[in-house]
């Protein structure tokens, strides 16, 4: 390394262009940022203070230099910074006019290599996601919604802003403060260092990597340098932009646990790490960020499975996301893989799914803890897979997990409370479930039609006329039976009906197009073994919906 101190007007001067590498993540500076440094300008602009202000390091390492040419570096770490102050010049150079000498010595000496053209014109080269919106910024044709154009607007209102006397900011004065009193400490990288790991370093005490950044620095550590452009458009942009914020870290974890390796979240680098260096070709890196564009596009389908065009997957796969069984996840990834290379029908897709809802549902009707879950379903294909009948091993694998027999889902079912925040749409599911196998043989009706909803027969407010409905000690089976299945159903006139007697709703049950609401025209009143004796004949059609498999 060569570390030696720089003002601004040293580091920008001559002909040359920082290339911001591919491993870098986009400009991230936010307001507070801004303010900071807006502070800081302003108090080394003062006629009174000639001090130097240190920003920091700017670390390169030189990819191409011509005597005749451009001279490039990549630009290792100082991303932020370099691109804040190029973008306050470019706020100047607009602001001072362009017939004004200060706009062209910003133009030609700072922001731009004179006479060059393209994209060896520009002294800054941003990673691909903010090129777009700097070449704006420095053609004066700026994007609105950019990160990069708010920056501008920030800096251009405060230095178009005047003080309390009315006296505007001097922009000569103020670019010649900047140029001669911004101090940097420039490390320019031997041949022999690695650039990847010199970010990683620099940055372990500022503002963390994600995983995904992780992931991305070190798998381009891997891409040769001429293959990186198009690799990062063809591959790993779609993925950033598919899957923003923690939702890519999600992706790459799922993808990583299909193979059977339960992982903790904040391990999905490390496992990155293992598998480029396991597998053995050159184009490992390649392989692999072909293999996440592949999978995302089942996964894609996991999360939104509208896109699936098999009905029956479609179905079962829309069911499984309302129980927002975001833990099947590897496993669903598994199965579509399968499916894709036709090692297992679109039959068995649909046994599987039937079997992981029964074992879902079952499990949540009978309270068993979830924490274990995940772990299930990351090993259960591998311990299926090579068996003779999967759907057969799959069972078997769940019942030796606890797959609820069908006296313990029955026992559970009378007493469960169904109804409750956070598993409203869970419990207006099972009882679509119900009112499908209900109405099997007619016409079924729409119950994902926004009018319909979760009705409680005793309802959840007592009237005087309830205290009498349900006689002595009725406020303990209200607690006991309100929220429980044999007290619940559909309707369509959940408003009109509120907390009206019995008789009066069994009249309007009597006019139902429900399945479900025939069953009340045999009740003359309702009370706890009403409400039993409804939710131990719904538990016999619960048991066939979700089967348990025997072993």
């Amino acid at each position: 390394m060569q570390p030696y101190r720089v003002k601004l007007e040293t580091l920008l001067e001559d002909r040359k262009q920082f290339v911001v590498p591919l491993f870098q993540r986009p400009y991230s500076w936010k307001k507070r940022n801004w303010e900071e440094l807006w502070r800081d300008l302003l108090d080394i602009s003062d006629p009174a203070n000639s001090r130097e202000h240190f920003m920091g390091a700017i670390v390169t390492m030189p990819i191409e230099m011509k005597p005749h040419g451009v001279n490039k570096f990549l630009l290792i770490d100082g991303q932020q910074r370099l691109t804040t102050i190029l973008v306050i010049l470019a706020c100047i150079r607009d602001l001072a006019g362009d017939e004004s000498d200060l706009h062209d010595e910003i133009e030609n000496i700072y922001l731009t290599n004179r006479y060059k053209q393209g994209t060896n014109r520009s002294k800054l080269l941003p990673t691909q996601e903010d090129r777009k919106a700097y070449q704006g910024i420095i053609q004066n044709v700026r994007q609105s919604d950019s990160s990069l154009s708010k920056l501008y607007d920030y800096f251009a209102k405060e230095l178009a802003a005047r003080d309390e006397d009315s006296e505007a900011i001097d922009l000569g004065k103020f670019f010649n403060s900047m140029k001669s009193q911004l101090l940097f400490v420039s490390i320019v990288l031997d041949e022999n260092d690695n650039p990847y790991h010199i970010f990683h370093s620099l940055n372990a005490t500022g503002t963390p990597l994600t995983q995904a950044d992780l992931v991305r620095n070190h798998i381009f550590m891997h891409i040769p340098e001429e293959d990186q452009e198009d690799a990062y458009n063809d591959l790993w942009y779609p993925l950033q932009q598919a899957y923003p914020g923690n939702q890519l870290r999600d992706y790459i974890w799922r993808f990583i646990t299909k193979d059977g390796v339960p992982i903790r979240q904040i391990g999905v680098y490390d496992a990155i790490r293992r598998r480029v260096a396991d597998l053995a070709t050159s184009d490992s890196a390649d392989h692999l960020l072909m293999d996440l564009k592949i999978v995302a596009e089942h996964y894609d389908r996991i999360l939104d499975p509208s896109l699936e065009t098999v009905r029956p997957i479609r179905e079962r796969l829309q069911r499984l996301k309302r129980w927002e069984l975001t833990t099947a996840y590897p496993l669903l990834l598994n199965l579509y893989i399968a499916f894709n290379s036709q090692a297992v029908s679109a039959q068995t897709f649909c046994d599987v799914l039937d079997v992981v809802e029964s074992f879902v549902v079952r499990r949540h009707i009978c309270n068993v803890p979830i924490r274990q879950l995940t772990n299930y379903f990351i090993r259960v294909f591998h311990e299926a897979s090579g068996e003779r009948d999967f759907v057969s091993a799959l069972c078997d694998y769940l019942i030796e997990h606890n797959f609820p027999t069908d006296e313990v889902f029955r026992d559970n079912w009378v007493r469960h409370q169904l109804y409750g925040p956070g598993s409203r749409d869970k419990c207006k599911l099972i009882l679509e479930s119900l009112e499908s196998h209900a109405t099997q043989n007619n016409e079924p009706v729409d119950t994902r039609h926004p009018r319909i909803t979760i009705e409680h027969v005793m309802p959840q407010s007592l009237s005087q006329a309830w205290y009498e409905e349900l006689g002595s000690g009725a406020d303990a089976i209200h607690v006991q039976y309100v929220h429980t299945i044999g007290n619940l159903t559909l309707t369509g006139q959940n408003e009109s009906m509120g907390n009206k007697p019995f008789a009066e709703k069994k009249e309007v049950f009597a006019q139902s197009n429900f399945g479900l609401n025939k069953y009340f025209a045999g009740c003359d009143s309702w009370n706890a073994e009403s409400i039993v004796r409804r939710a131990e004949r719904l538990g016999e059609v619960a048991v066939k919906i979700w089967q348990r498999p025997s072993p």
